[in-house]
């Protein structure tokens, strides 16, 4: 094996130097450079990354905020609108409620009027039946003829008593 003979030592290191000088300017000129400038592009690129994304973050949050408020005074204005219409249901209510406690408190009126008017006449009639149911039975029992103004103010006596 030549590389491994003594005398051409020599000889191998010098182009070991030369070999390794011109691989390594290579390395320094061109290669280095190269990979810096990638790396720096990747840095830069890193950082427009992160501070995009930074500002996406602070827009969101900025949306979040806008949205969260939003969607307060929305609540705000249903629950005002929820009251508003509560209470415009309540009034009518309370109108119809009176409405109809008028229109109940009219036709009570008008019943009782009716009955009272019914009750007097059929009084009246009871008076007159019992007057000439008077005139009828005296006559039986007792053979007297009674007119019917006589029973009348008989049945009135009676009434008066009975009342007393």
């Amino acid at each position: 094996m030549p590389q491994f003979d003594v005398t051409t030592f020599p000889s191998q290191i010098f182009w070991l130097i030369v070999t390794f000088s011109i691989l390594y300017w290579l390395v320094v000129k061109r290669a280095l450079p190269e990979i810096g400038r990638t790396i720096e592009e990747r840095k830069a690129r890193i950082a427009m990354d992160i501070e995009e994304a930074e500002r996406m973050q602070a827009d969101a949050e900025a949306a979040l905020a806008a949205y969260e408020e939003a969607l307060r005074k929305a609540r705000e204005e249903a629950r005002r609108i929820v009251g508003e219409h509560r209470q415009k249901v309540q009034a009518e209510l309370e109108e119809e409620r009176q409405r109809i406690e008028a229109e109940l408190s009219e036709k009570i009126e008008t019943a009782k009027a009716r009955i009272l008017s019914a009750k007097e006449k059929a009084l009246a009639e009871i008076e007159e039946v019992a007057a000439d149911l008077a005139v009828e039975i005296v006559s039986h029992v007792a053979g007297d003829e009674v007119g019917p103004e006589e029973a009348r103010k008989a049945l009135e006596e009676v009434k008066g008593r009975s009342a007393a």
